[in-house]
């Protein structure tokens, strides 16, 4: 599954200093002889050090005959990660370091693939070459493909006992188009026969190179000292030609609805509908990208119009009379991320009969925000939660690892994220206002009925 399903923000009351990326001078931002861009940030907080390796490959890389194959490989490749890191004794340390830590982290995303984990600044030299070794050289096994088909039948399993997650993805077609990125990003029972060996390999060979990736290192040293340790341990990667073509260009859709039937969509003994509404939000290079992130919070979360909204949490009670849908997840929210599209999205459920209303009171709500003022008090608290959520994002060495070289593939550097905090900050009505109206203009919507 893509790490970004219905992301809970928490806020904290003071944004830590160190939660920013340091002054541009001290980031080295290397290319190694072999095309590997390195990039290295240094966290003194602990003695750990987070890894982000992300590649460049994206859905379309899958095209029709493949669809699934990139969550394969990243199951693979996790098999054969951990039984490097913990059946051999050189990697006790590390091994155990990586279970009491958060462990290998891969997620597929619809844009790129990624691998996020942490271990001892003593142990990094050893963890990069593992992960060289099994993500860019050596050849895929059936062993490990036997693995992985297992983890996909599992994620499948998983993903039709929430038949709301469906929702999702007529929400990206409406959203994207009909394009591989509105489709799950792991296969089905009936494209997982299509994945085999040699289909895999040839698909790593292409875009598990050098050249088409970016390692972020956060830990406690110098970034050079960083970036040195990939020098030594990553260069042991040939050199080979990288794909071009990235990212898609996803061009802005009109406004569409897509709609599906789905008979396990159930609460209880009754069949639910469910709903998501969302719009896209602007690029994170675009001016108005700090302004959108503070929309985002005047829409979601503690404080926001969507929790204290009397009207609409009215509406969507007595749509939901008999149900046992309970507490704060009768709406979830989505909110704008590091990717090729952001977007903001809003999911609720509600009796079939009362879809209808229900629409028309989130809608409602939404278009309050854009055409009346909002007080200072709550423009202050979504600028906060904004600067708060952006702290957290980077609150440890993984997280940190992965927000910056998230940004560093996006927004093409680290220089628009250092910025951030104080552009939120001087977000004033008049920018919510024309982001509101910029983007609420062209709504998306994924619906299904039971």
């Amino acid at each position: 599954m893509p790490r970004r399903w219905w992301i809970l923000l928490l806020a904290l009351s003071h944004a830590p200093a160190w939660a920013q990326p340091p002054p541009r001078e001290r980031l080295p931002d290397v290319v190694l002889s072999n095309g590997l861009r390195v990039m290295g940030c240094e966290d003194r907080s602990t003695s750990l050090t987070g890894v982000h390796l992300a590649v460049k490959l994206g859905a379309e890389a899958e095209a029709e005959a493949l669809p699934g194959a990139r969550y394969l490989l990243q199951e693979l490749f996790r098999y054969r990660l951990e039984e490097e890191l913990r059946g051999q004794r050189q990697f006790l340390d590390l091994s155990n370091a990586l279970l009491v830590g958060r462990g290998l982290d891969l997620s597929t995303d619809w844009d790129h693939v990624s691998l996020v984990t942490l271990c001892p600044r003593s142990e990094l030299r050893a963890l990069l070459e593992v992960i060289a070794q099994v993500c860019f050289v050596e050849p895929l096994s059936e062993t490990a493909l036997g693995a992985a088909h297992l983890r996909a039948q599992e994620q499948w399993r998983r993903s039709q006992a929430n038949p709301a997650e469906a929702t999702y993805y007529l929400f990206r077609r409406a959203l994207l188009g009909d394009t591989p990125a509105a489709r799950p990003v792991f296969p089905s029972p009936q494209t997982l026969p299509r994945l085999t060996l040699p289909a895999l390999q040839a698909l790593r060979d292409r875009y598990y190179v050098p050249g088409n990736s970016l390692l972020t290192l956060a830990g406690p040293d110098e970034p050079n000292q960083l970036v040195a340790e990939a020098v030594e341990a990553m260069t042991a990667i040939p050199r080979r030609p990288a794909p071009g073509g990235w990212l898609p260009d996803y061009p802005p859709q009109p406004s569409n609805v897509q709609v599906g039937q789905n008979p396990h969509l159930r609460s209880g003994r009754l069949g639910i509908a469910s709903l998501i509404i969302g719009f896209r939000f602007p690029a994170l290079t675009d001016p108005d990208f700090p302004a959108a992130l503070v929309l985002y919070q005047r829409l979601a979360g503690d404080g926001g119009v969507l929790a204290t909204d009397a009207r609409f949490r009215q509406t969507l009670n007595s749509a939901l009379a008999g149900y046992t849908v309970r507490g704060p997840l009768l709406v979830d929210a989505m909110p704008p991320a590091a990717e090729a599209v952001p977007y903001t999205a809003i999911h609720v459920q509600s009796a079939p009969d009362a879809i209808v209303q229900v629409q028309e009171a989130l809608l409602r709500v939404l278009y309050e925000v854009r055409d009346t003022p909002s007080g200072e008090q709550a423009l202050s608290r979504a600028r906060r939660r904004a600067i708060n959520a952006l702290a957290l994002a980077g609150l440890d060495q993984p997280g940190r690892a992965r927000t910056l070289g998230e940004w560093a593939l996006f927004a093409r550097g680290w220089a628009p994220l250092q910025r951030l905090p104080e552009s939120i900050s001087r977000a004033t009505q008049a920018d919510l206002t024309r982001v509101a109206t910029r983007c609420f203009s062209q709504q998306y919507i994924g619906l299904q009925m039971p």
